[in-house]
């Protein structure tokens, strides 16, 4: 399971060992957000926080959406050692749904599926997510700790020049608890193996 972000967000993750669930009126998405805004509504909460990671394999596409430019980042998780630090308490989490806009009139089974439904538009992400609710709470953020060994390895932009590359690897191996993270660069633009392939033909 892989979550795609910055490179300022993911320095966050590994100093204070913890991943953040936000507002997801800041997601790209209007029909997601607009989708979200009514659950909220219906349920009567008073927060609604939330953080997305994906299942699939790792695209251009998804850089370019998720992580574009120089600074974006992918951090692969193990799946199950994740979840493990998920609380109990206000939190859910589970595969996102995608549905048509009549498969959504003909199968909305409750009101607990709103949050993890999308537009069928969508289905190659393969999304999963953590979400919070609290009826009592009201914050912008919500905390959940983590150990770093849940981190199976730090994929770095494709489009990240190569000495970068090496300077922010190795201030992010610096970082207490990070020396033995797997830490590469995407090679989704500039696959050398791929080439060299090409070269045999």
């Amino acid at each position: 399971m892989k979550r795609y972000t910055d490179l300022p967000s993911t320095l966050a993750v590994l100093r204070n060992r913890e991943i953040t669930l936000l507002s997801p009126m800041t997601w790209d998405d209007t029909n997601d957000r607009g989708t979200l805004a009514h659950y909220a509504e219906r349920g009567k909460l008073n927060t609604l926080l939330g953080i997305c990671f994906s299942q699939a394999i790792e695209t251009y596409h998804h850089w370019k959406v998720f992580s574009p430019g120089s600074a974006g980042v992918c951090i692969y998780y193990f799946k199950e050692k994740l979840l493990e630090a998920v609380p109990k308490d206000g939190f859910t989490h589970r595969l996102v749904d995608y549905k048509s806009p009549t498969e959504l009139l003909a199968s909305y089974a409750s009101l607990a599926d709103m949050p993890f439904t999308k537009g069928e538009a969508y289905r190659d992400e393969i999304e999963y997510r953590i979400i919070y609710t609290s009826i009592v709470e009201e914050v912008r953020d919500k905390t959940i700790p983590i150990d770093l060994g849940v981190i199976r390895s730090i994929v770095l932009s494709p489009w990240m020049a190569p000495a970068l590359f090496e300077a922010t690897k190795a201030s992010i191996l610096e970082i207490e608890g990070c020396a033995d993270i797997p830490i590469t660069q995407s090679p989704v633009v500039s696959n050398q193996a791929w080439l060299q392939y090409v070269k045999n033909i």
